[in-house]
């Protein structure tokens, strides 16, 4: 990629997250994605009302635990946009 900012995103069915990474020319980065849902009910028993929040957490990697979480891994795939 170009030495620039750019977006680091995660889909999950239709919500998607996005943060900010800027980027230095040869380096190589790794990262670890975290999805934590937390539901509170609201309203009576008749009329419940249900709610989730929803928090994605972006972590960056040593290249080590990187090197090895991508080698045993079948999702550590990246497609970059053209």
């Amino acid at each position: 990629m170009d030495p620039e900012e750019h977006h680091l995103g995660a889909v999950l069915g239709k919500d998607v997250d996005a943060e900010a990474l800027t980027v230095e020319a040869g380096k190589v980065y790794y990262f670890q994605v975290g999805y934590n849902a937390e539901g509170t009910q609201f309203g009576t028993a008749g009329k419940p009302n249900y709610q989730t929040k929803k928090n994605v957490d972006f972590s960056v990697l040593k290249d080590d635990e990187g090197k090895y979480r991508v080698k045993v891994s079948d999702l550590g795939i990246a497609i970059p946009r053209k």
